[in-house]
């Protein structure tokens, strides 16, 4: 499965896929393979076929944390934002201090509640964890969905003043 999701990483969907056949044929239908699955189809940009995938890791094991994250990010692809959100929050429920789960659901909630609701969770959040780069870097995105650029860029400065090496903030700002 690693040596699929490398493969993946580096463009070459068909020998990713290969291998994860042969993974299926070697232990058979597991949860695992099929995770691998929707993040391969994820990096290929085949919204729906991630959500497939997911869905049927979801049958297989319902509390994996990465699973509920790469089918909140396939509803995204999708444009289906409330089964997003709800699949964030499941994922939260799962693992409250997961810092990605709280950072896609954080940019749901700007979609369903508004940027402010969204910025105030966040900033709870950073509040009690203040060494926690990925909240930081999701209010600096919910801003510049905004159109709120001062604060973004207000935002992605502390995380990089943490952080200086962090070029996801640096690309945003």
């Amino acid at each position: 499965l690693l040596l699929a999701d490398f493969q993946s990483q580096r463009s070459d969907f068909a020998a990713a896929f290969a291998t994860l056949k042969n993974a299926e044929k070697m232990v058979g239908r597991r949860y695992e393979i099929f995770r691998t699955s929707a993040l391969v189809e994820l990096r290929r940009n085949n919204f729906k076929e991630a959500a497939r995938f997911g869905e049927e890791a979801l049958k297989l094991y319902d509390n994996d944390i990465d699973t509920h994250i790469n089918l909140v990010n396939a509803y995204r692809g999708l444009k289906d934002y409330n089964k997003a959100y709800q699949l964030a929050a499941r994922a939260i429920e799962i693992d409250r201090n997961n810092p990605r789960a709280q950072g896609l659901y954080a940019e749901l909630l700007a979609g369903i509640q508004g940027s402010t609701a969204a910025a105030n969770y966040l900033q709870n959040l950073i509040n009690t964890y203040p060494s926690v780069t990925e909240y930081r870097l999701s209010l600096g995105r919910i801003y510049k969905n905004d159109d709120k650029f001062l604060e973004a860029i207000t935002a992605l400065q502390k995380l990089v003043a943490i952080e200086p090496t962090n070029k996801e903030a640096f690309e945003m700002m």
